[in-house]
């Protein structure tokens, strides 16, 4: 891998970026953090109904990144789950997603005629510590439809950034690509290889089914175990 992502966490690690006159954010924010964001719907259920709904979302999630000042560098919508990888150069993650998910909560229960909650929770998040790290996010996140047996290629699922990052699909504004882009290489070809492609050896892939293969939280470890369990389909399951 190129410099972009290694010597911003070199920098990072740096004491003078250590940030100590900042104000405590929640969650373990930073400026500059990176984060793997998920979260599903109440009791599994499904939180996307149509693709109207999948386009809120994105709209919604957007407003709010552009609102605090994170950005938005990978996503996939699945059924009752969603991914995204988040950068913050502010520490506003938590503000970002509370602000996203309530508008989002309150809008699909107008117009699905339904109440209560709609999500399990109010958000998950999963530091990332390196450079290397990053990109298996992406990956993952990337790949989601394809273990979820939603589609043969990630280039085949409409509601993920991979079209974009890979020159099948026009990047909306709000995406961030030129980061992960570089470091696989510069092109959209680089990536999608880099995708299709097992991690290296030294590299540990996010697995759900293998914890001891990532440097996961106790709680993501749980989350991603639980969509593998009960009697869901294929789609319902994906990590």
């Amino acid at each position: 891998m190129v410099g972009t992502l290694v010597g911003l966490f070199q920098w990072l690690s740096h004491p003078i970026a250590t940030f100590a006159t900042m104000p405590n954010p929640p969650r373990g924010e930073h400026p500059g953090a990176w984060f793997h964001v998920y979260n599903r719907g109440v009791e599994k259920r499904d939180i996307f109904l149509s693709d109207v709904d999948r386009q809120h979302f994105l709209m919604l999630l957007a407003k709010a990144a552009k609102r605090y000042g994170t950005e938005i560098h990978a996503y996939v919508l699945m059924t009752n789950h969603f991914h995204v990888l988040f950068h913050t150069p502010e520490p506003a993650l938590g503000r970002t997603m509370q602000l996203a998910m309530s508008q989002y909560a309150k809008w699909f229960n107008r117009r699905h005629k339904r109440k209560g909650a709609l999500f399990e929770s109010k958000y998950g998040s999963e530091p990332i510590e390196n450079a290397a790290g990053v990109l298996e996010v992406s990956r993952y996140i990337h790949d989601n439809p394809v273990k979820a047996a939603m589609v043969a290629n990630a280039a085949d699922y409409a509601w993920s950034s991979y079209r974009a990052y890979t020159d099948r699909a026009p990047a909306p504004p709000w995406l961030h690509l030129k980061v992960l882009i570089a470091e696989v290489g510069g092109s959209g070809g680089r990536y999608a290889t880099f995708v299709a492609e097992p991690p290296p050896a030294n590299v540990a892939p996010y697995d759900p089914d293998t914890p001891r293969s990532s440097r996961l939280t106790d709680a993501f470890l749980s989350f991603l175990g639980s969509l593998h369990s009960g009697p869901d389909p294929p789609a319902q399951r994906a990590g």
